[in-house]
C-alpha cells in the first residue's frame, strides 16, 4: 500500500513538473520574440536596452538558453558601439556581463558559430572599453574564437570573423603581433566575401590611412557614404555613415 502510495506521489509530481517547464519554455520563447522585435528596433537605444534586458529575463529562467545568451552579447554590442565615447563607468558593466554571456554560449553549445564570434566580437570591445594595452591578454583568445568561426562559416555575420581578426592586427601594437599588412588583408577578404559590411569599410579605411595609402581611405569612406544599407544591419550602416563623414573630412584636410 505505501509502495503503491509513493508511486502515485511520484507520478503528480512529474506531472505537475512536466507542466511547469511547459509553461516555463513558453514564457521563455514568448520573452525571446519580444526581445527580437525590440531588438529589430534598435535605432531606438532605449528599446536596446528593453532587448538586452528581455534577453536577460530569460537568462534567469534558464541560464543555459544558447539563443537567448548570444543575442544578449549582440545587442550589448550595439549598445556599446552606440556609447562607444561615453565614459567607462557607463561601457565597462555591460562588457563584462556580455563576456560572460558569452562565455556561457560557449560553454553550452560549442559547435555554434554565434557564441564563438561574438564571444571575440564582445572581447575587442573590453579592449576598447578598458585600452589595447590592459586587454592584451586577450589577444590570443580572440583569435581562437574567430579562428573557429572561419572553421565553422566563415560567412556568418558579413564575414565578421574576419573583420575581427583585422581588427586585432590593427590595434595590436607591432611588438605584441600587430600588423596593419595582415590587418588588410583581412579587411579586404572580408569585403570580398561581404561588401556590405559597412563596419568593416570604416576599419578598412583608417587602416588605409595608417599605412599612408591616402587615396583609398578616401575612396573606401566614399564607398561607404554612397552605399544602400543592407536591411540586417540598417542602424549600424546610419552610425557608421555619420562616423565615415567625420573622418573623410579629416582626412581631406591632410
Amino acid at each position: 500500500m505505501i509502495k503503491r502510495f509513493s508511486i502515485m506521489m511520484l507520478c503528480i509530481a512529474l506531472f505537475f513538473s512536466v507542466i511547469y517547464l511547459n509553461s516555463a519554455s513558453s514564457d521563455t520563447v514568448e520573452l525571446i520574440l519580444a526581445a527580437d522585435q525590440l531588438y529589430q528596433e534598435r535605432g531606438d537605444l532605449n528599446k536596446a536596452y528593453h532587448a538586452y534586458e528581455k534577453y536577460k529575463e530569460v537568462l534567469k529562467v534558464n541560464p543555459n538558453e544558447y539563443e537567448a545568451l548570444w543575442k544578449a552579447v549582440r545587442t550589448a554590442f550595439y549598445i556599446l558601439e552606440v556609447l562607444k565615447n561615453d565614459r567607462i563607468e557607463r561601457r565597462e558593466p555591460i562588457v563584462n556581463e556580455a563576456i560572460k554571456f558569452a562565455k556561457q554560449a560557449v560553454a553550452v553549445n560549442p559547435g555554434g558559430v554565434e557564441g564563438h564570434l561574438w564571444l571575440g566580437v564582445i572581447y575587442t570591445k573590453y579592449g576598447e572599453v578598458k585600452g589595447v594595452l590592459k586587454a592584451l591578454f586577450l589577444v590570443r583568445p580572440t583569435k581562437k574564437e574567430m579562428y573557429k568561426v572561419i572553421e565553422i562559416n566563415d560567412t556568418y555575420e558579413g564575414a565578421g570573423a574576419y573583420v575581427v581578426l583585422g581588427r586585432v592586427f590593427a590595434k595590436v601594437p607591432g611588438l605584441f603581433g600587430g600588423s596593419n599588412n595582415k590587418a588588410r588583408e583581412f579587411y579586404e577578404k572580408a569585403r570580398k566575401m561581404c561588401s556590405t559590411n559597412t563596419l568593416n569599410l570604416l576599419y578598412m579605411a583608417e587602416n588605409y590611412w595608417e599605412m599612408k595609402e591616402k587615396a583609398l581611405a578616401i575612396k573606401t569612406l566614399e564607398d561607404l557614404l554612397a552605399m544602400e544599407p543592407d536591411p540586417r544591419w540598417a542602424p549600424e550602416t546610419q552610425m557608421h555613415k555619420h562616423d565615415a563623414g567625420k573622418l573623410l573630412e579629416e582626412f581631406k584636410k591632410h
